[in-house]
């Protein structure tokens, strides 16, 4: 008798793996150091550094900026398969789907840019702002179609034809009014506690004379913590 458990799995799979091959998606905007989650300051305090000057200063700023707050911000993105810090996304298809919806991943999506199609001619369309709205309950978060309206049916049929650029990523401390996505407690601890392991080992490791054991991996306490908020596709 076939376990059910495994046909769904299996379907699940199969399901994921088509996704995956239908739509591509890349970062058209990289998120600049004024937008990261953590700030130099956070970083002396958790690292114990010591500082000096006015504004203050380390020995290891310019490692902070571009490594190791980049560095453990874009490894938990690829761990919960979220944006962290706001960035602008381009997710491409080759046509329109046959729901009303489209899902945008690695979100939280806090806008919307363009939508656009190639059409049978080879000229680029984008819809109004109007003909679509974001639905940012659902998990993930979704394009809809406008009211009583319908994908274009006249598609050219080539590679990455239709194109919704968006801006995802939490809200920032600053922003007035307070942004509709502040960023998880746990995410920023996880932060935290890789670029701690990241600023302390900066090689591989190994077991050091004395039985003293050196970490060799990422911490287990990063995955425990952003394990609350990991993207799971099959609850959508």
């Amino acid at each position: 008798m076939t376990d059910p458990w495994l046909v769904w799995y299996e379907s699940l799979a199969a399901f994921r793996y088509a996704t995956l091959h239908r739509y591509h998606l890349r970062v058209v905007a990289e998120p600049t150091f004024d937008l990261e989650p953590i700030t130099l300051e956070q970083a002396y305090w958790h690292l114990h550094i010591d500082t000096y000057g006015s504004p203050l200063g380390s020995d290891h700023d310019d490692w902070l900026e571009n490594i190791g707050i980049p560095g453990a911000r874009s490894w938990c993105e690829a761990y919960l398969e979220h944006s962290i810090a706001q960035q602008t996304l381009e997710l491409t298809t080759d046509h329109f789907p046959d729901t009303d919806y489209i899902d945008l991943p690695f979100g939280p999506v806090l806008s919307i840019e363009s939508v656009t199609y190639l059409d049978d001619g080879g000229t680029e369309v984008e819809f109004a702002d109007t003909d679509y709205s974001l639905d940012n309950y659902s998990q993930p978060h979704r394009l809809y179609l406008g009211y009583e309206m319908e994908w274009p049916t006249v598609v050219r049929q080539v590679r990455n034809s239709v194109r919704i650029r968006y801006i995802a990523g939490y809200s920032l401390p600053g922003d007035s009014p307070p942004g509709e996505f502040p960023l998880p407690h746990k995410t920023r601890i996880a932060m935290l506690l890789l670029l701690g392991h990241l600023f302390r080992f900066r090689e591989q490791t190994v077991v050091g004379s004395g039985g003293t054991t050196l970490p060799h991996e990422i911490p287990i306490g990063v995955q425990s913590f952003l394990d609350w908020d990991r993207a799971r596709p099959h609850f959508v």
